[in-house]
């Protein structure tokens, strides 16, 4: 069992990726991303409930267990926010302004195609070190048609993958600038 901490560390991490791809699935229209929206869902959940668990079980103080409570509450909350919103890629389609929006806000969608020829091709993210680099954060790649949405830094960039980060403007510039770099001419 994980104690109260770690739990409370992944809930946090597990809502921000619910966020991520929920908008993201709205952006690309992509059910597929929003079933793993709701696979994310149903693992804080039962975070959630370890937590509240945990929380009764622990030697605190009575205003810091309510705290406590509410944080894990407002948590579970958000991603509850974030199921919602992933599942409006079951309507027709995303209407032009949604996506717009989501395409110029501050904090944005990145979805880009590796070639055979990019210098991210057979390379880890690690390798590539692009979260320092452009400060963008791969949050999934799709390929061969599947979703993949561990993704860590020893993850394989493999060419025809579609990455799918999030970052701001110019993250989204230095990404593509990077990933459209070739490997050929080195």
């Amino acid at each position: 069992m994980k104690s109260l901490k770690e739990s409370l560390v992944e809930m946090k991490d597990l809502t921000e990726l619910m966020t991520d791809v929920a908008y993201s699935a709205v952006f690309l229209h992509d059910r597929e991303m929003a079933n793993q929206v709701s696979l994310l869902y149903k693992k804080i959940n039962a975070l959630y409930l370890e937590s509240k668990k945990a929380i009764e079980k622990a030697k605190i103080k009575k205003d810091e267990k309510s705290y406590i409570n509410k944080f894990i509450l407002y948590i579970k909350d958000l991603a509850t926010s974030a199921a919602f919103i992933a599942d409006l890629t079951l309507e027709e389609q995303v209407p032009e302004f949604i996506t717009h929006t989501l395409q110029n806000a501050d904090k944005r969608v990145i979805e880009e195609l590796i070639h055979y020829s990019s210098f991210f091709a057979n390379k880890t993210i690690g390798e590539l070190k692009i979260r320092t680099y452009t400060k963008a954060r791969i949050i999934a790649i799709k390929r061969n048609e599947k979703w993949l949405f561990d993704i860590s830094k020893d993850t394989r960039l493999m060419p025809k993958d579609t990455i799918i980060a999030i970052g701001t403007a110019q993250s989204e510039r230095l990404l593509k600038e990077s990933v459209r770099k070739s490997s050929l001419f080195k």
